[in-house]
């Protein structure tokens, strides 16, 4: 299932704008936020784009809100910060729940393991597939002074003639 059911193609090429895309996503998961004390803020590098499936790049960024959420559970915050390096988007998603017992840490990213009860374990599994698809990485780590807990995705930016290309396109 894990390698069948969420497969992505790299030949599906839509120039992704970052910002919007996580701004629409904040937008959806706002009512759970007021519901639960948590702020959401979202800032940086509103022009950064990749490309790949819209709806895969959702998933992974919905996934590790919800996850983001769950550890909180109320009265906290969830930034995400986007930046441009190297030619690679960086989108962190910092919590300031209790972070991540260091044991677990390693295991996050294999299939089955969960430490949720009505976890499936494939949820973190399957963001790594989808963002290795596009040639990029995520990893995991716990904030200093136990602050919370960040997951930072890095995928490489598109061109900047292919966005120039996508925008021109929108405008028509």
């Amino acid at each position: 299932m894990l390698a069948k059911s969420h497969t992505v193609s790299t030949q599906d090429n839509a120039v992704v704008n970052l910002m919007e895309m996580l701004n629409r996503l904040a937008i959806l998961l706002e009512p759970d936020a007021i519901k639960c004390n948590i702020q959401i803020e979202l800032q940086g590098d509103g022009g950064l784009c990749v490309q790949g499936a819209e709806e895969k790049l959702q998933q992974v960024f919905l996934n590790l809100l919800r996850n983001a959420f769950e550890a909180i559970r109320s009265d906290g915050k969830i930034e995400i910060v986007l930046s441009g390096r190297q030619g690679q988007a960086e989108v962190r998603i910092r919590d300031t729940g209790p972070g991540i017992p260091k044991e677990l840490l390693p295991k996050l990213f294999t299939p089955f393991f969960t430490t949720k009860t009505e976890g499936t374990g494939l949820g973190l599994p399957i963001c790594k597939t989808i963002v290795e698809v596009y040639g990029g990485t995520i990893e995991a780590r716990n904030l200093p002074g136990g602050r919370g807990a960040e997951f930072v995705v890095r995928i490489p930016q598109a061109p900047a003639d292919v966005v120039t290309l996508a925008q021109s396109a929108q405008s028509e």
